[in-house]
């Protein structure tokens, strides 16, 4: 496990939110947060359904022509008994604007790549389907100044 506490300068009156998923707690932990951490449910990652758990490769050949209706109608596209794209950016967008909202000098944020990267498009001002753009290494972090629902990348995979 990638150890992360003392590498995000912390300031006081940090608001920290994590998904609920046992990956996330475990990295709230690994950061050694003193602060009172906010599970927030629409923080999960999108339900892959009957893809849950394979690699890009096995779902290729299990589902073809699956994966090109994915790449041809991102936000249209619905997982194999699993979540549908526009619905998980809905949750996710819902969290952001909430966030942006909140009189905080800093806030964490601890989630799943999927959901950085729609947070990262969300608060960039780019279309959601460019959420591919972003290669979110582990145990890294990126970093932002919000204003409303605007933000400026400061950051990314520090630390």
């Amino acid at each position: 496990m990638v150890r992360l506490g003392g590498r995000i300068p912390l300031k006081s009156g940090c608001i920290i939110f994590s998904s609920p998923m046992q990956r996330c707690r475990q990295s709230c932990q690994a950061l050694s947060l003193q602060q009172k951490i906010h599970y927030n449910k629409s923080l999960r990652e999108i339900d892959f359904g009957e893809w849950e758990g394979l690699s890009f490769t096995e779902i290729c050949e299990k589902d073809p022509d699956k994966v090109d209706e994915w790449a041809k109608g991102f936000n249209t596209f619905c997982f194999p008994n699993g979540e549908c794209v526009q619905d998980f950016l809905t949750r996710v967008h819902d969290a952001a604007r909430k966030i942006s909202n909140l009189e905080a000098e800093q806030i964490i944020i601890v989630s799943h790549g999927g959901v950085i990267r729609a947070l990262l498009c969300f608060w960039l001002g780019l279309d959601p389907k460019n959420y591919i753009l972003f290669q979110i290494d582990k145990g890294k972090y990126a970093s932002l100044e919000l204003f409303d629902d605007l933000g400026v990348l400061t950051g990314f995979n520090l630390g």
